[in-house]
């Protein structure tokens, strides 16, 4: 028997609308998104009762009520996702949150993975067996291992896209805090491990949002949020809300990403300047969907500036480089007309991608090849489209490939 989503009613409540009027907000948003709905007071009342609609309506109804009440309202607290596990609980609560990581997986031996399969053989680089003795602090050299680890998965994920990284990622995760005589509660119960988790889930929700995964993309990043807050790591607590702002502008859900961008802004106030750089980023893209030039050109100013200051290091998450702000740049910019500043932003930032950085480049061409379609220069768009088609027989990327097959789509018509 379904639970009554006391949540929800709450939320309507204090918002000051009817069944009826909500169910009318939500029909205009989703007619906006190309999404027939009918919903009537009856509708919301079954979502009261306990029913969930389907996606994209739970990120429809975040949006509004976090544009009618002025602070971030997310699917947990509408009541139609599941909860955030408290983040003093245990520390396999919050490794169990990971999509793809079921219960029987994190508490329960070698049945962990997807659909019953026993998890893969394989090891990074530097990854070490854990120990099986109760009891014993998590050694520093640990810390050295899971570093090396998290430099190894986002070169993979740079040079190969998350389609190839997501068995290995999952993979990993199970390994390293999977049960192993009292392991997983060490590991994960140091500020260390639970923010090397965070990490983790940060690039298999990358590895998802390629295969168009978006609902498990969006999971995974809500629970490196919780990890990455209970281990007080603000830069990967930014970098995750700041993902989250991005997946919502690209479902269209502008009120949710920029309650998103709100919080990323706060926490990253905490962070290092090129963390503050990719939140900035972001905030220029969601001013830009906002119709707000001036803002989004002083946001990519603001990003431009933090960015000088910093001199590289090992670190893989406190490093945004100037390839890809120009790539974000280019960006905002399309969406602010300006579309020679934009061809300007993209040449910088394949001159300066490195050629290993491959899905970032395929990317880059697929972003040129809107940007000639929007010109009618048809001929450029097709050398471009067919470049990212053979970069991305590699790849495999899902993401590039739907884009791809848009843009040829659009030309036929």
């Amino acid at each position: 028997m379904a639970t009554p989503n006391d949540s929800l009613l709450s939320l309507i409540r204090e918002a000051g609308w009817t069944y009826e009027a909500l169910a009318h907000r939500v029909n205009e948003d989703a007619r906006r998104h190309k999404v027939g709905t009918t919903y009537d007071r009856t509708t919301v009342a079954h979502w009261i009762r306990g029913s969930r609609p389907r996606r994209p309506v739970p990120e429809l109804l975040c949006g509004l009520f976090t544009q009618r009440l002025g602070r971030l309202i997310t699917p947990v607290e509408l009541g139609l996702a599941d909860g955030r596990p408290p983040a003093r609980k245990d520390a396999a609560s919050l490794i169990a949150a990971i999509p793809g990581l079921d219960a029987s997986g994190v508490h329960g031996g070698v049945r962990g993975g997807v659909q019953g399969d026993e998890p893969p053989s394989e090891r990074v680089p530097g990854q070490r067996a854990r120990p099986s003795s109760e009891g014993l602090p998590v050694p520093a050299s640990h810390e050295q291992v899971w570093r090396g680890a998290e430099r190894f998965f986002v070169q993979q994920t740079g040079a190969l896209g998350g389609r190839r990284t997501e068995p290995v990622l999952l993979a990993y995760l199970r390994s390293t805090f999977g049960p192993a005589g009292g392991a997983l509660v060490m590991a994960t119960e140091s500020r260390a491990g639970l923010a090397h988790a965070a990490r983790t889930a940060v690039l298999l929700a990358g590895s998802y949002a390629d295969a168009c995964r978006t609902q498990e993309a969006e999971g995974a990043l809500t629970a490196a949020e919780a990890l990455a807050d209970h281990a007080q790591d603000r830069p990967v607590q930014a970098i995750a809300l700041r993902q989250l702002s991005e997946n919502a502008l690209l479902q269209g859900v502008t009120p949710l990403a920029s309650g998103y961008l709100d919080r990323a802004l706060e926490v990253s106030r905490h962070a290092p300047q090129p963390v503050r750089a990719y939140v900035a980023a972001q905030a220029a893209r969601v001013c830009a969907a906002r119709r707000e030039r001036r803002a989004a050109l002083e946001w990519l100013e603001t990003a431009s500036r933090l960015l000088p200051h910093y001199t590289g290091g090992e670190e893989p998450f406190a490093v945004y480089s100037t390839a890809s702000l120009h790539y974000q740049r280019a960006a905002v910019l399309v969406r602010v007309g300006e579309p020679r500043e934009a061809h300007a932003a993209l040449t910088a930032s394949l001159d300066e991608r490195p050629s290993q950085e491959s899905r970032a480049v395929l990317f880059s061409l697929l972003a040129r090849a809107r940007l000639y379609h929007a010109e009618g220069r048809r001929e450029e768009m097709c050398s471009a489209v067919a470049a990212a088609e053979q970069m991305n027989v590699t790849i495999a990327s899902v993401s590039a490939a739907r884009e791809i097959a848009r843009i040829r789509s659009v030309r036929q018509a």
